[in-house]
């Protein structure tokens, strides 16, 4: 069975990521894996790699992990998504969808 954050989300497109926002999240993502640096230019070919795009069968779809990471309206898409965050293990916050 496919992981939720895995499956396509249908309608979804490139444009309803925060591209601006992308590069820098992978960019300490990276970082702290010891990979090279995330430029705009390798943007594209490390998000299949990471799961947040699929290739389709006429372009790239985005993954439902892409939304929830980078969405700009994620309510469009998960209408009652609520995010719990834990740091540490210790600290959690809740979070509705915008």
């Amino acid at each position: 069975m496919q992981a939720f954050d895995e499956r396509v989300v249908a309608g979804a497109s490139l444009d309803d990521l925060d591209l601006d926002l992308t590069p820098s999240v992978l960019r300490d993502y990276c970082e702290k894996l010891g990979r090279a640096p995330v430029t705009r230019n390798t943007l594209r070919a490390l998000m299949p790699e990471q799961g947040l795009l699929v290739s389709g069968p006429d372009n790239e779809q985005v993954t439902a992990g892409a939304l929830i990471l980078f969405g700009k309206r994620l309510k469009d898409f998960f209408s009652h998504a609520v995010m719990s965050v834990t740091e540490a293990g210790k600290k959690r916050e809740m979070y509705e969808a915008v």
